[in-house]
This record gives C-alpha cells, structure tokens and sequence, in this order.
C-alpha cells in the first residue's frame, strides 16, 4: 500500500507517510480514502510525509490533487514533509495553491518542524474558535 495512515486523536494529529510505488491514481485514491476515515475529527491537522516516496506530481497534476485535498480536508492544516529538491519546489507550488484557495498548507525537510507548526496552528484555531472568531 502507498500510503499509510495513522490518526493521533491526542495530538489532534492525521499521520500520512507515502512510500514506493505510488502514482497520480494511488494519490487521488489514498487522499479520497483517507478522508473517509470517521476518527479524523474536523479540528485536525494533517502531516504528509512524501520522503520516501518515488512519485512527485507533474505541474499539471499538482493543481488537481491541491483541488482534491481542500474539497475532502478544507479548514485542516497541512505539513508537507519532503527530502529531495524536485519534492521542494512541487510541494511548494501546492502551498501556493493551497493558499490562495484559502488552505493552510506549508513545507518542512524536517517532520518535527512540520509537526510543531500544526500544533501551533491547531492551538490558534482552537482559541480562535473559544473566543467566537475575534482576534
């Protein structure tokens, strides 16, 4: 399986770790199938560990699995983990993607890194929800 899953319901965390061989498909279908899972509660953040996987999307593919993944995870932070440069600079694209379609999405070559500012962005949108919105 390319993709395995883990939900941290403590940390209010989705754990998404990809591996050999994936393709635009095993994405598209590992995106739909991992929104489906009912213990990834709304206020949840996602850590997408891609390191170790072989398939990077094309320029063309980026925008459509960016599309997918606001349509099944909107208002969910997501922590792109990547290793190698070509998975920097796709990733990166998708950032921008994810941001001007109002997501929340930033790259880390270090997962504790990545993991840290989901945390933050989970407190900030806790506290925000607590306070009824107002900054």
């Amino acid at each position: 399986m390319p993709y395995n899953y883990l939900v941290d319901v403590d940390r209010r965390l989705g754990i998404v770790v990809a591996s050999a061989p994936n393709t635009f498909e095993s994405t598209r279908d590992g995106i739909l199938e991992f929104a489906t899972d009912p213990r990834l509660g709304p206020d949840f953040g996602i850590v997408l560990d891609v390191r170790e996987n072989d398939y990077t999307p094309s320029a063309t593919e980026a925008p459509e699995l960016t599309k997918l993944y606001l349509e099944k995870f909107r208002g969910r932070p997501l922590a792109m983990i990547v290793s190698r440069l070509v998975q920097l600079g796709v990733a990166n694209m998708i950032a921008t993607i994810a941001e001007l379609r109002g997501g929340s999405v930033r790259v880390f070559r270090d997962r504790d890194e990545g993991e840290t500012w989901l945390a933050a962005e989970i407190a900030s949108a806790r506290d925000s929800a607590k306070s009824g919105g107002r900054a």
